[in-house]
């Protein structure tokens, strides 16, 4: 779903050119729902890491956790979350300028960098995401290894190609993340070249997007 606001809108904002000014409620409301998505969608990511880790290592612990209606109550989790970021956290602005979204509204013009035009709570968030994220595939690739050597299964060719695959997979889900989510907080805070802020811009996008050609 937040495709459609850090793709399709930010296509479209770009092509015409508009800055904050232009359109300053659809912007608002574009940027309010493009952080709420984004924080929805780490969350819930980061529940699932920890499900594929439980899962892994204990099938008693993990229909204890998840299985069931349990699998509602944790849903629920990623989307209060970001209601809360809808609802009370400043929004990110679309800027033409420099075709993405900022926390200043006049980025180009007059420059703030975290002075006035900040949310608190995406930056310890974004943090938290690149920690989280990596440690938790981590942990998920090295039981991964351990259980393949522990049933003696990486002598075929079939399982280990699987195995490295998977490992590929883990690789980009955290990278791509990781890289999203720590530009995000530093070009808020400072002025970096427009091929960073771009490749901010598309990792963000790649975040939502992955899951419909990656999945583990």
């Amino acid at each position: 779903m937040c495709l459609v606001v850090n793709a399709i809108i930010t296509g479209w904002l770009s092509i015409v050119g508009a800055v904050y000014c232009t359109y300053p409620r659809f912007i608002y409301f574009a940027g309010s729902a493009g952080l709420a998505l984004w924080g929805c969608e780490t969350v819930a990511e980061m529940i699932l890491a920890i499900n594929r880790c439980i899962e892994l290592s204990s099938r008693t612990w993990a229909e204890f956790l998840f299985h069931g209606k349990r699998t509602y109550i944790w849903m629920i989790v990623p989307t209060l979350y970001g209601l809360w970021f809808f609802i009370f956290e400043m929004p990110i602005h679309f800027s033409g300028i420099f075709v993405s979204w900022f926390f200043n509204p006049h980025v180009g013009y007059l420059d703030d960098f975290g002075k006035k035009y900040y949310s608190h709570l995406h930056t310890v968030h974004n943090y938290f995401v690149i920690v989280m994220l990596s440690s938790t595939y981590f942990t998920f690739a090295t039981i991964l290894s351990l259980k393949t050597m522990k049933h003696k299964i990486s002598t075929s060719a079939q399982t280990s190609r699987a195995q490295k695959m998977t490992f590929v997979q883990v690789i980009l889900i955290s990278s791509i993340n990781a890289v999203a989510a720590a530009i995000y907080v530093y070009m808020q805070f400072a002025r970096i070249s427009e091929v960073l802020i771009l490749t901010g811009q598309f990792t963000w996008m790649l975040a939502h997007g992955k899951t419909l050609g990656i999945g583990i």
